[in-house]
């Protein structure tokens, strides 16, 4: 029996390492500065554990790869950033949801998964092929302390944007879940201040209470078809 896309994604979106090594280290006596291999999807204000102990991002600079933490590490060696939070359902019951967490720093970054998945099943058994899910989902961050478009760009596009070239490489890798040759494209739209838009307007009305910006994702994933093997029995 195939696992349900949605839950699929949620185990998949956990299982992704975000780790990432610190190459070098600095520090003035109040924050450190760590130049790391990946900054993935970092940004101020995010929680990162280094080597078991959190920390909060002061700063970020992409084209250094450097993050500024508060405190001073000794000898830190491997960075995390704080997971992702995964939403699935229609606005309504996700806002409900996202409502009953008070703190946004505990419901973003965020990937939500739209309620609608279209999923075409071929029934050639011969086939490789088991189903393609059309899913459409966006990961979000809170943009809340942002006015201007540039820094929504500068600060939260551009750490997802990593984010979701990490997500559809880790899908890309899957060889094992999906039939590789399959997955030729995916489509993307940036959403400042995500929600409602309206063409010539941008977007007019928040889906979320929260003050929210990201990029959507929509992607066919082509499950590979699930082995089943005869069970003999031994005799009796």
């Amino acid at each position: 029996m195939s696992v349900q896309t949605v839950n699929f994604i949620e185990t998949f979106l956990s299982g992704i390492n975000f780790n990432t090594y610190v190459d070098s280290f600095s520090d003035d006596g109040t924050n450190t500065t760590l130049t790391v291999r990946e900054m993935f999807y970092a940004r101020e204000g995010l929680t990162i554990d280094v080597d078991g102990t959190d920390y909060t991002i002061v700063s970020v600079d992409y084209d250094l790869l450097q993050i500024v933490v508060s405190g001073v590490i000794v000898a830190p060696l491997i960075a995390l950033l704080q997971p992702i939070v995964y939403f699935h359902g229609t606005p309504l019951a996700v806002t409900a949801e996202m409502n009953a967490i008070p703190m946004t720093s505990d419901k973003a970054p965020l990937l939500y998964v739209y309620e609608m998945i279209t999923e075409d099943y071929n029934h050639e058994i011969s086939n490789t092929l088991d189903r393609t899910a059309s899913v459409r989902m966006v990961f979000l961050d809170d943009s809340s302390r942002y006015n201007t478009t540039d820094e929504h760009y500068n600060s939260v596009i551009t750490p997802i944007a990593n984010l979701v070239n990490k997500f559809v490489d880790e899908i890309i890798a899957d060889k094992s879940t999906f039939v590789r040759t399959l997955i030729d494209r995916s489509r993307r739209l940036n959403h400042v201040k995500f929600g409602t838009y309206t063409d010539n307007k941008g977007h007019e009305k928040t889906i979320f209470n929260d003050t929210l910006t990201g990029i959507e994702l929509d992607i066919d994933l082509p499950f590979r078809r699930l082995n089943k093997c005869k069970v003999i029995q031994p005799p009796q």
